[in-house]
């Protein structure tokens, strides 16, 4: 977002300077993905791979990648249903639980006519409601009931890898 902005008020101060009489062309800088920073929107592709065959859940996001395919962790309320980090676990909104939980993973297809944006397509799941194991600990994050991904993931037998960053199932 930082390369983004600069970019842009590069370009404008360019364009303002030209605007003024001053015949120089704005002062152009690399795109991101070039100056060898870790993750860039055209990485997007091979981290998605990379990241098949897992639910991959990253802090402070609203949605997760199950199998690749990005869902919304809560479908009730889209706008403030992050992922959030306490005490080196990861919790979740408590609608996510059937999705850690399901055998199989089967997300409604994409319509055709939108297969251009497939990219950007946040599917929807079958959801059911699930009961908590009482090994797996809940918080309340504004008046909802959150859970740790990573203690029901275990008590369902998957594996679990967490990172600063995230957790992947």
């Amino acid at each position: 977002m930082t390369h983004r902005v600069l970019a842009i008020a590069t370009v404008v101060a360019g364009l303002l300077s030209l605007n003024q009489g001053n015949a120089q062309a704005p002062k152009l800088s690399p795109p991101p993905q070039d100056k060898g920073l870790p993750y860039t929107h055209s990485a997007r592709p091979r981290a998605l791979e990379a990241i098949k065959g897992t639910t991959a859940i990253f802090v402070g996001g609203r949605y997760a990648y199950i199998n690749g395919y990005k869902v919304r962790l809560d479908t009730k309320d889209i706008l403030r249903s992050e992922a959030v980090l306490q005490e080196g676990k990861l919790y979740v909104p408590v609608a996510f639980a059937s999705l850690i939980t399901q055998k199989e993973f089967n997300p409604t297809p994409i319509p055709k006519d939108l297969i251009t944006i497939a990219d950007k397509w946040v599917y929807e799941v079958e959801r059911t409601d699930v009961s908590l194991p009482t090994s797996v600990e809940t918080i309340t994050v504004d008046g909802k009931v959150y859970f740790s991904a990573a203690d029901l993931a275990k008590s369902v037998g998957k594996q679990v890898l967490q990172t600063k960053r995230g957790l992947l199932l």
